[in-house]
């Protein structure tokens, strides 16, 4: 395996357009590390940057249990006692928690940093499970399906919905502009004129909230939380009914073995990716 870290600038009120991120390192490993080993790692950067009079805000990673766990013992998160006190670091800020948040917002008000989603990641991993050959994505009578963007393209006017058929194409799995693309206003537009499309127009609903909730910088905090709570109810209610009906859907794919597999990988990943989803939406 490889591992890169990568920088993102926080630009100031005056720019216009967010810099690009830039590449801090990249290493080889074999992954056997601990959460303690991701905290001093994260340590070190932000030192090492302190140092050189450069302030890091906090970091972002995927939803590897290591990562998590790294991130919840650094905030002091759902731990009977505190288990590290990094935060009496003179150089550690003060988040000003309202007093009525305190019964449900989970954050101590002094951090030396913070975690955030990555918000591209996320959305390209939407993107990846609906283009995949493999997964069979089901919402009631509904299948969620790459073909029905490709029948658009067929026949519909290209000026309709923008897309072409290499926004379509999974070996890009980084494609961000793909995900714009193919849950633009316009492609979810017509989806929602043919009714075999429903899941398919849902599905990608969700992505067009996720690019507005995590990558949108001009939207008010307020909706950003109201987009993202959206999100996260939708995809707990697929995967109690992923639940609920996964004794059905077993039984009438008895006779065809492949068809099974799909449907329980699709069961497993969906139900994972909401458990993961969550624990990002709390941090």
């Amino acid at each position: 395996l490889v591992n890169i870290h990568s920088v993102q600038p926080i630009p100031g009120s005056s720019f216009t357009m967010t810099p690009s991120p830039i590449v801090l390192s990249a290493y080889g490993t074999n992954n056997k590390l601990t959460a303690i080993d991701v905290l001093q790692r994260w340590l070190m950067i932000y030192k090492e940057f302190h140092s050189r009079n450069i302030r890091v805000v906090g970091f972002s990673t995927d939803e590897d249990p290591k990562y998590l766990r790294a991130m919840r013992l650094t905030s002091n998160f759902f731990v009977e006692h505190q288990t590290l006190n990094i935060c009496s670091d003179t150089s550690a800020f003060t988040v000003k928690i309202p007093s009525n948040w305190s019964s449900w917002f989970l954050l101590n008000s002094t951090q030396l940093f913070i975690f955030m989603q990555d918000g591209i990641h996320l959305c390209t991993k939407i993107r990846n499970r609906l283009l995949s050959k493999i997964a069979k994505l089901k919402m009631g009578l509904y299948d969620v399906s790459i073909n029905h963007l490709f029948k658009l393209i067929d026949t519909t006017n290209n000026m309709d919905h923008n897309l072409c058929k290499s926004d379509l194409d999974i070996r890009d799995k980084q494609n961000f502009s793909s995900c714009q693309r193919i849950a633009d206003d316009k492609v979810l537009n017509l989806l929602m004129l043919n009714d075999e499309y429903k899941a398919t127009y849902i599905y990608l609903l969700m992505l067009n909230l996720l690019i507005i909730t995590y990558t949108e910088c001009t939207i008010l905090l307020s909706d950003r939380v109201y987009y993202a709570w959206i999100i996260l109810f939708f995809i707990r209610f697929w995967g109690i009914w992923l639940h609920i009906t996964k004794s059905s859907r077993k039984l009438s794919a008895t006779n065809n073995p492949r068809k099974r597999e799909e449907e329980f990988n699709s069961f497993f990943k969906i139900y994972t990716s909401r458990i993961n989803r969550r624990q990002k939406y709390i941090m």
